[in-house]
């Protein structure tokens, strides 16, 4: 077992709990984004989960978004999947369960962003050779002296470059933080459009399979202006925004949610509004849309 760990992995992971919510901030952070953690909170509470708000400089020589790894390693053992989230997200639908997202044949569970990244704000990391070797060599990158694009989210991505043919040697020479957008780019064109990654770190480390959600697809959504704050019908479970604190309801904060899990009617959006807002976008996959929707290119 790698060392980092704080304890050694159960031999029986079914004694764990399926879902334990993780996020780290210092003090500063814990403070300006006290509103979202607290609907974070009622969130998790409301669905029975673990939730642990980390708040020691666990990595004193690395940028504070490293400590976001090293938080992962600490507190993975004890869960069979842990959703890391940053303390700007939050809740859209407190009814809707993180498991309908699971899907236990991968390590790695993340989503599209709308400008073309595979965010690291929210992902699901699976307790498994596959999701510890994949945070492992993470962690490791962080260290290697380099400027690295946008900090832990390039890195992430970096990483799964290494899934597809000659990803890392081709867009290697954007991997700066001031060629973040370069990068971006490099990227998006490299990965051709794929949802699924399949590697290893090294020839004998175990297989890591990841696999990202495209846009509106998954658990997790991170700003899309011609969305904003409103909720779709499926899926839409967490916003990733700087304005969190105005979108919330006082009732909300007290963990007063209709059982409908939507705190604000008003900002659902009906499937039909739905359908036609995102393929007026050229978004024709979206779940449960007719088919005339999704055949209307």
């Amino acid at each position: 077992m790698h060392s980092v760990y704080s304890r050694p992995i159960p031999s029986d992971l079914s004694t764990l709990p399926r879902v334990s919510l993780l996020a780290i901030a210092d003090y500063n952070f814990m403070y300006r984004f006290q509103v979202p953690i607290s609907a974070m909170q009622c969130y998790a509470a409301r669905n029975g989960y673990p939730f642990i708000v980390e708040n020691g400089y666990l990595q004193q020589d690395r940028h504070m978004y490293y400590n976001k790894m090293r938080a992962m390693q600490k507190y993975l053992p004890y869960t069979q999947w842990l959703l890391q989230t940053d303390v700007d997200v939050i809740p859209l639908n407190y009814s809707a369960r993180i498991e309908e997202f699971i899907d236990d044949s991968f390590d790695i569970i993340a989503a599209d962003r709308f400008n073309r990244e595979i965010y690291s704000a929210c992902f699901l990391i699976k307790n498994s050779p596959g999701g510890r070797a994949f945070l492992d060599e993470w962690m490791r990158l962080s260290g290697n002296g380099h400027a690295h694009a946008n900090y832990d989210n390039g890195l992430f991505m970096y990483l799964l470059l290494k899934a597809l043919p000659n990803g890392p040697e081709t867009c290697n020479k954007h991997f700066t933080n001031d060629g973040y957008y370069s990068f971006l780019n490099c990227f998006h064109q490299v990965r051709n459009g794929t949802t699924t990654f399949q590697f290893r770190i090294t020839p004998d480390g175990p297989l890591i399979r990841a696999k990202s959600f495209r846009l509106f697809e998954g658990f997790f959504r991170s700003g899309t202006l011609w969305i904003g704050a409103r909720i779709l019908p499926y899926g839409d479970l967490f916003l990733h925004t700087k304005t969190g604190e105005s979108l919330l309801t006082r009732d909300e904060l007290r963990c007063r949610i209709p059982p409908s899990g939507i705190p604000d009617p008003s900002r659902l959006i009906s499937l039909e509004e739905t359908c036609s807002i995102l393929a007026s976008k050229g978004i024709f996959y979206y779940p449960h849309c007719p088919p005339q929707a999704k055949r209307a290119r």
